[in-house]
């Protein structure tokens, strides 16, 4: 069975070792006796068995990858080797396997990719607002978007986003990512970082992402485009802390209810 080679594509090492591997564990193999290979109906049954081969074997990966153990190594542990299935020609179902980790490998690394490639456009760092506070101390009572921002989160998740719980749904379920989603921050003159964004961050935490794992973007002293010359991000939060009777350090309480 391909576990070496799954196991290896998945956790990212050299595709050429993951698949020396997969041909390692199967030149030894023969067609088990009594099963028809080479046959469609034998190619389908090892697909479906290829596919929950990979499953397990991803499964199995990360507790060891974690423990820093990598395949082929003595101290990696196949727990779950049991449970996989054989198959009728162990050569197709190992080569079906490899072929499903390296897909799985390849989605992994790609999502993984577009979340970067997107916080490096929108000069966002993640983790940059971990301890910072916020401006308002409330959200409006209907908890909408302006149409603005309504059009930008619903081109963003394919399906309408009105409100902060249409925004942390589009979250949970998959369809925005927490670096699709920045959070203008700027940092006072008495040294602390106070988010400007707050149905956004609402949403966020609603979604129940941590604030560890949220994307700011540090707009102190920049020009807000579209107002009057001058008028930088740090003033709009001056007037948020006065329209919310906030003291200059804000409020490190996720703004809540309505005002």
């Amino acid at each position: 069975m391909l576990l070496g080679g799954g196991a290896a594509a998945l956790l990212g090492q050299n595709a050429s070792a993951a698949a020396l591997a997969a041909e390692n564990e199967t030149l030894n193999n023969t067609c088990a006796a009594g099963h028809n290979c080479g046959t469609l109906a034998s190619a389908v049954k090892d697909t479906g068995r290829a596919a929950w081969n990979t499953a397990l074997g991803a499964v199995q990966s990360v507790p060891n990858l974690v423990s820093g153990a990598l395949p082929g190594y003595p101290d990696y542990v196949p727990f779950l080797s049991s449970y996989m299935l054989p198959y009728d020609d162990p050569d197709f179902g190992s080569l079906v396997s490899f072929a499903g980790a390296l897909g799985v490998g390849a989605l992994v690394s790609g999502t993984a990719k577009s979340a970067a490639t997107e916080a490096a456009t929108n000069n966002a760092v993640a983790g940059s607002v971990a301890d910072a506070n916020f401006a308002q101390s409330a959200i409006n009572a209907a908890g909408t978007f302006s149409a603005a921002g309504a059009a930008k989160y619903s081109q963003l998740a394919g399906v309408p986003i009105n409100t902060i719980d249409d925004l942390a749904g589009a979250i949970a379920s998959g369809l925005i990512r927490p670096s699709q989603l920045p959070v203008d921050y700027v940092v006072s003159s008495n040294g602390t970082q106070l988010i400007l964004n707050t149905r956004t961050s609402v949403a966020l935490s609603q979604a129940g992402i941590p604030q560890s794992e949220w994307y700011g973007v540090n707009q102190t002293g920049v020009q807000v485009p579209g107002m009057p010359t001058g008028t930088t991000f740090n003033d709009l939060a001056a007037a948020q802390l006065a329209r919310n009777k906030l003291s200059p350090t804000g409020t490190s309480t996720v703004p809540r209810g309505s005002k």
